[in-house]
This record gives structure tokens, sequence and C-alpha cells, in this order.
């Protein structure tokens, strides 16, 4: 039961776990909450799930393609997770931002790769 369950399990869910973590390293070190966004994709991962697990109970992660532009008001570092298929916001968010490095993760789980999009803070300014 546990070992035919949790594969099951671990295969048909989405690794908010792993997004979580990157997430909560993020903050820890350059970035806030605020500046931490889950990209929305069909059928992908709860936002929601990601603040949890990157210790942030009571936040949503989430933004939308056309919520992405007014991101580039705030001059703080940023990061983006996107679903690896998401081919027209990681277009939208490298003309956004040229300076930004897209990188996919290797999830522990095949298939669950994710695409993560860095955005050094504007020069000058401090987190």
């Amino acid at each position: 039961m546990f070992n035919q369950y949790y594969t099951i399990y671990r295969d048909a869910s989405w690794n908010t776990s792993e997004i979580g973590e990157v997430a909560r390293l993020f903050i820890e070190t350059e970035g806030s909450p605020e500046t931490t966004y889950v990209v929305g994709y069909p059928y992908w991962i709860d936002s929601r799930l990601v603040a949890i697990n990157s210790g942030q109970p009571g936040w949503d992660y989430a933004i939308f393609t056309d919520q992405i532009a007014a991101t580039a008001d705030d001059p703080r570092a940023k990061i983006f997770f996107l679903n690896v298929n998401d081919q027209e916001n990681i277009d939208l968010l490298e003309a956004t931002f040229p300076d930004g490095v897209l990188r996919q993760y290797d999830s522990a789980v095949e298939y669950k790769d994710f695409m993560i999009f860095t955005v050094p803070p504007s020069q000058g300014v401090t987190p």
C-alpha cells in the first residue's frame, strides 16, 4: 500500500514542494514574497501550495500574462516559476526583462521539471 500509493500520488501530483523550496531560498537571500510569482498555466500547480511550501502561508504567488508587464515597475529582484511548455510567457518575460535569466529545474520526479526566470534588482536597489 505505502509503496504503490506513494508512487501513484507522486506521479500524479505537481511538485509544489520543490518549487516552494526554490521560492524559500530566493526569499531568504535576495527576494521577497511580493516579488515571487507562479505564472498561471492550464492544469498546472496551485500557487497557494507553493507559498505554503515556501514558508509563506496565506500568500498566493499567482500571476497571469496580462499582469507580468506591471511587475517591471518594481525595482526589486524577482523570480517567476513557469510550466516547461509555457513558451508564450517565457517569450513575454524575456522581452520584458532582457537581463533576466531562464533555466530549467530538473525535478526529482520525471516529467515534473519547471522553468525558473530570475530578474536581478535594478541598479542601486537593495532588497
